[in-house]
């Protein structure tokens, strides 16, 4: 069954009627079932421009330090504890990574010596394949929190 076209009928076509000949209707824009179609290819230009513009987004972390960036006070004290790097210190041109302030303080008051008890703890647990580092960012109840 063909449609007729606008001008026989004196009639506006349907959103999307297709008129005699194959032509479209003017000013009513493309069928409704193309719609998803296009709300798709916006949404992935949205993510393209949201992965383009991320690294510049995501602050770059501190500087690597000692010990795979564990806790240098955790080490000293006999943990090993896994840790973002958000306090570091410097002592003798290395740069070790505290889970927060207070750990770096409780470092500094004696760097030579928890340093050595950290080196000591670190050398020991490194060639063991079975150790994994406590880890901040789990919740308590998980095996590997350090909480």
């Amino acid at each position: 069954m063909r449609r007729k076209s606008s001008k026989n009928t004196g009639k506006k076509p349907q959103h999307g009627a297709i008129l005699l000949g194959g032509a479209r209707a003017e000013g009513l824009g493309s069928p409704s079932f193309l719609s998803p179609f296009r709300s798709r290819r916006r949404n992935m230009l949205a993510r393209v421009i949201f992965l383009a513009v991320l690294p510049v987004l995501i602050p770059i972390s501190a500087a690597a330090g000692e010990y795979q960036n564990l806790d240098a006070m955790g080490l000293a004290s006999g943990k090993g504890m896994r840790t973002r790097c958000e306090a570091d210190g410097q002592y003798e041109g290395k740069t070790y990574c505290f889970h927060d302030e207070g750990r770096k303080r409780q470092f500094m008051a004696d760097p030579a010596g928890n340093r050595t008890k950290a080196d000591s703890f670190y050398n020991s647990k490194q060639s063991d394949p079975n150790w994994t580092p406590c880890d901040y960012s789990l919740p308590p109840s998980e095996p590997n929190s350090c909480e």
